[in-house]
């Protein structure tokens, strides 16, 4: 794994993006690519990516697998990353499509290398908010490992009921956090999956 420490420990993935209208700064899957090649390069690895659409509960999702190799082809290590698909206003179904796969190729790249998405453009975006919005958030209480609150989040997820958005409306969450309810999020689709095919 001395690869994956090596590229997570010296990427630096700037946002290269503006969005004029919300007024921030955002980093692409192209963005991420661009600034890993040449450490891929350098620890002789590769990048494999798997694409496949998911239906739940009757909505459309798109999902990226990203593998890590080195050079031998020799299996390292591999992240998800899960998109709703959408078509927004003016796109034609194509560039939804070239859109939703952008996003959740940019959430499996983050998930791999660790990269810290807390303030890119979800989260920075602030052309519907206001300051009392900003005060609720920092009002927030973070959500803590083995605690009561934790194992009542982990069971909400797993009933399909809520979605990770749902929790950060009440609670912080740590990246460390964050990735361990994406796994669960993941792990109950696949078993929704598993259970539609038997």
């Amino acid at each position: 794994m001395k690869e994956l420490f090596e590229i997570q420990s010296k990427l630096k993935a700037p946002k290269g993006n503006f969005n004029s209208f919300g007024k921030y700064k955002y980093r692409s899957s192209e963005d991420i690519l661009e600034a890993i090649k040449p450490l891929l390069i350098e620890q002789k690895c590769i990048l494999k990516f798997c694409t496949e659409y998911l239906e739940i509960q009757e909505k459309l999702f798109l999902k990226v697998t990203v593998e890590l190799k080195n050079i031998k082809g020799d299996f390292l290590e591999s992240a998800s990353g899960l998109a709703e698909y959408s078509v927004q206003k003016g796109m034609t179904p194509a560039q939804g499509t070239g859109a939703t796969e952008s996003y959740a190729k940019k959430y499996a790249l983050g998930n791999l290398f660790a990269i810290d998405d807390t303030k890119d453009s979800d989260a920075t975006n602030t052309h519907n908010k206001n300051q009392n919005e900003a005060i609720e958030q920092s009002e927030k209480d973070w959500l803590n490992k083995n605690t009561e609150n934790y194992n009542n989040v982990k069971k909400a997820l797993k009933s399909g009921k809520f979605k990770i958005v749902d929790i950060q409306k009440k609670y912080k969450l740590s990246k460390e956090i964050k990735a361990e309810l994406e796994k669960i999020v993941s792990e109950q689709i696949e078993k929704s999956l598993a259970n539609k095919n038997e």
